[in-house]
């Protein structure tokens, strides 16, 4: 449960990161053609796409730490440390 705080840096800072790389990519495309125009759109989509996961990745890590600290509450009420 004590690294949340950097679990939760980390996404801000990757979504902070595709967000740049997206916004460059886009101007970067428009004086490509053929393949290269091609693959920096591949990429833009696809980057897109993993950057679309963010919510969910914060909602399982939001999970995680409650299950930490239900599992804490728990081991310190009814197991070794509430002794």
């Amino acid at each position: 449960m004590s690294q949340a705080p950097q679990a939760v840096m980390m996404l801000v800072v990757c979504a902070m990161m595709f967000g740049a790389g997206l916004l460059a990519l886009d101007k970067f495309d428009d004086g490509l053609t053929g393949t290269a125009a091609s693959a920096t759109a591949n990429v833009t989509v696809s980057i897109g796409n993993f950057a679309g996961m963010f919510p969910t990745i914060g909602t399982i890590l939001g999970v995680a730490v409650l299950i930490v600290a239900v599992l804490g509450a728990f081991m310190w009420a009814f197991g070794k440390f509430g002794r």
